[in-house]
């Protein structure tokens, strides 16, 4: 027996206890008496035992149950994935794979770790953070995946596939209600339009609640929500050779996210207090905060893709094509605070343009596929920040008396960083193959390979208006008080070219067992830095691509006629020029001066020991570091940012018939992480200790599953925890944190016809 320590609470765990709940890679069916779980992780049907990666597959039945309800919280159920928020979900969320992943609020950066909706990819990680409507499965995959994926896809991949249309009359309604006033509502009719030829499917769903962070003065509630999504679909089959899918998706977000407590409280409070302002305790988790400026997220998502599907005596051929434009517009108050120093605002547009080909085909012991991809991508970004009106009053306080008269005319109210735009247009295309050998009835291999090429071309202009910088030259002693100095303009093209592969063997053990051993290589495209900072950077404009080659060998079992999997994986990836950006206080700066190396073991097990009853879990050690020869050294050697040691997923669930037309379910999810930093300079004020999170379901349903009733509880423990704590800017010492959400619970009515 052994205890975990979380929060002030004791968890002893038994080890029969930890056996039983001992991890899953493949996990979770559509229901609890399916042996068998599809996926489609290597752009073919084929059973998860057989699929030769680290991969966990969760059903929408299942993210349903455990409260899943947006990508935000798929790390409850996929082990290795850690997603976090800090200024909004459109610029400030990144996701993580085994420890890796892309920090920073930096439309020039893209994600480690790719997110693709029906085969579709969604080039920044704001734009895939979003409600979960309408899922037939989720699906993680652990590892470099750039031979069918791609650039941006060194840490892993995340696929989530929607519900097709049905060519049977159906749908379902289910409608919420919770505390902090929240309500969601969400539906979903599907049926025929042309007998067995064309059927329709539309989803949509409008999630609406107030904030759980205040403002002490003014009672305005932040961190609400206010969304909705809708989503339509065509599904054409006018013979057995041939099929199309047409979707066409629309989402709005305008919610007050995201604002930050003070978690500590530096010496310029002091200043803060002497200009009338409110300085609130240190303590994040009363989740009070005073601003005057305004803290908001919107954002427009609209899309649709095309997928087409020949198939023939010579294989077959699969077509997707996409059309998406988002816009976003974040408004924030600079300086956290209600004294009126600066504020910031950023406008983002992203236009996406894909076209992929595969040509899949099996001649005898030769499983080979061939394909390749195009996109072309237009970004737009306006931002400014300006001075507000006591900017020259807190200035001119950090100077002796004499000279502050001259110190607070410097900061003019509206100036600053007046504008900072820039346009960036980058266009690529890969050529890849994937192919599986049968070399005898138990050993296969696989080999891959994709060459990616890229080009970029960026402009950044800016529009300055700070007379400090010019009254005090760099080598003043008050060079301090230079804030938003003028930068350079920049006008940059950029090309790169590299090749990605895999090469991997399978051998089966027994009719129950596969094991594995393969390399992957990887690489997260270069870029231009998006940010005013860039033209003064002593990195340059231009930032490396990240790459990746990684080791890794696992097995997959069934046992016990098919009720109990467990998949292990071990795994070594090393990381060159990995892209770090820190946030110093003033502004993000990107390098590529450090390595990397993340490996690590999982364990991942799901049984059903009797008819009802389902264990699952996942067990993780990531030991993900920055190598010893990275040039800074206050990250040399030292534990990544947000990459905890352990953790552990487990979740057990039951249903039981009360009658011969009702039965109850049950469900109990917790999720556990040990300690980490979450700044990426690594401060000890950003550490956050280990804790747990666990989510609560109890329902009544009919025996048919046409109606149920359901109470549940997210963050069930109101464990207390930051997501992200950041330096607060311009007040040296003082630090801010973007919190995880409390305890939220409520009740949930489902009508399906």
């Amino acid at each position: 027996m052994f205890t975990i320590q979380s929060g002030g609470r004791a968890f002893l765990l038994s080890s029969s206890v930890l056996m039983a709940v001992t991890p899953v890679m493949a996990q979770q069916p559509q229901n609890q008496e399916q042996d068998t779980i599809i996926v489609t992780s290597q752009r073919r049907v084929q059973d998860i035992q057989d699929v030769p990666i680290a991969i966990t597959s969760v059903s929408g039945t299942t993210l349903r149950d455990a409260g899943v309800g947006d990508v935000a919280s798929l790390g409850m159920v996929a082990p290795g994935l850690r997603i976090t928020t800090s200024t909004s979900e459109s610029f400030g969320s990144v996701l993580r794979i085994r420890g890796v992943g892309t920090t920073g609020n930096n439309a020039g950066l893209e994600g480690s770790v790719g997110v693709f909706v029906d085969g579709v990819y969604r080039s920044r990680t704001g734009i895939a953070m979003n409600d979960l409507v309408d899922i037939e499965r989720v699906e993680v995959l652990r590892g470099a995946q750039g031979t069918l994926f791609g650039k941006n896809t060194s840490a892993g991949a995340i696929q989530i596939i929607t519900k097709k249309p049905a060519f049977e009359f159906g749908g379902k309604l289910d409608a919420s209600v919770s505390n902090y006033s929240a309500h969601k509502l969400r539906g979903t009719l599907t049926g025929p339009l042309v007998e067995d030829k064309l059927a329709i499917r539309l989803s949509g769903t409008y999630n609406q609640r107030d904030g759980f962070i205040k403002d002490a003065n003014t009672g305005i509630d932040y961190n609400d929500r206010d969304r909705f999504i809708l989503r339509g679909q065509l599904l054409l089959t006018p013979n057995d050779d041939f099929d199309a899918r047409f979707i066409v998706d629309y989402s709005e977000k305008n919610e007050a996210c995201c604002a930050s407590p003070f978690s500590l409280n530096g010496p310029r409070s002091a200043i803060i207090n002497t200009l009338g302002g409110t300085v609130l305790p240190d303590d994040e988790f009363a989740r009070r905060i005073a601003v005057n400026g305004k803290i908001s997220n919107t954002a427009n998502d609209f899309g649709s893709s095309l997928e087409m599907n020949w198939s023939s005596g010579d294989g077959q051929l699969t077509s997707i094509t996409s059309y998406r434009e988002y816009d976003a517009v974040q408004l924030a108050d600079t300086d956290r605070g209600d004294v009126d120093i600066a504020n910031n605002s950023l406008d983002l547009a992203v236009n996406t343009f894909t076209q992929e080909v595969r040509w899949h085909n099996t001649h005898g012991a030769f499983d080979w596929m061939v394909g390749g991809y195009y996109f072309s991508e237009d970004i737009r970004q306006q931002g400014a920040i300006l001075y507000g009106v006591q900017a020259g009053a807190f200035f001119s306080s950090l100077v002796p008396g004499r000279l502050r008269p001259l110190v607070s005319s410097l900061y003019p109210e509206g100036g600053g960083a007046v504008l900072n735009a820039f346009t960036q247009r980058a266009s690529g295309w890969s050529l890849f193959t994937h192919n599986v050998l049968t070399l005898s009835p138990r050993v296969k291999v696989v080999a891959g390979v994709r060459f990616n090429n890229e080009d970029k071309k960026a402009k950044g202009r800016f529009i300055t208006n700070s007379p400090s910088c010019a009254r005090f030259p760099p080598t003043s002693r008050l060079a301090g008080l230079r804030v938003l100095c003028p930068v350079p303009d920049f006008d940059i093209k950029r090309s790169e070219s590299e090749p990605t592969g895999t090469l991997k063997v399978q051998y089966q053990v027994s009719p129950l067992l596969n094991a594995y051993a393969g390399y992957n290589h990887g690489f997260k495209a270069g870029g231009i830095n998006l940010d005013r900072s860039a033209g003064l950077s002593a990195n340059g404009v231009e930032f490396l691509p990240e790459k990746v080659d990684s080791f890794e060998i696992g097995s997959k079992a069934r046992m016990l006629d098919g009720r109990l999997r467990i998949n292990l994986a071990a795994y070594y990836s090393d990381f060159s020029n990995y892209q770090l950006n820190t946030f110093t206080g003033t502004q993000f700066v990107i390098s590529n001066a450090a390595g990397v190396v993340s490996k690590g073991i999982e364990v991942e097990s799901f049984l059903r020991p009797v008819k009802g009853w389902m264990l699952h879990g996942a067990l993780a050690y990531n030991h993900a570091n920055y190598t010893k020869d990275t040039a800074d050294s206050n990250l040399a050697g030292k534990q990544l940012v947000a990459a905890p040691r352990w953790t552990l997923n487990g979740s057990v669930g039951h249903r039981q018939a009360i009658s011969s037309t009702l039965e109850v379910f049950s469900r109990l999810d917790a999720s556990f992480n040990t300690g980490m930093n979450t700044g990426s300079n690594l401060a000890p004020e950003k550490y956050q200790k280990s804790y747990v999170l666990v989510n609560a379901r109890l329902g009544l349903r009919s025996e048919s599953e046409n109606w149920e009733l359901a109470v549940w509880a997210k963050n069930a423990l109101d464990e207390n925890y930051n997501l992200v704590v950041i330096n607060t800017p311009i007040q040296k010492g003082s630090f801010n944190a973007f919190t995880g959400a409390p305890r939220m619970y409520g009740m949930t009515l489902t009508g399906r016809f």
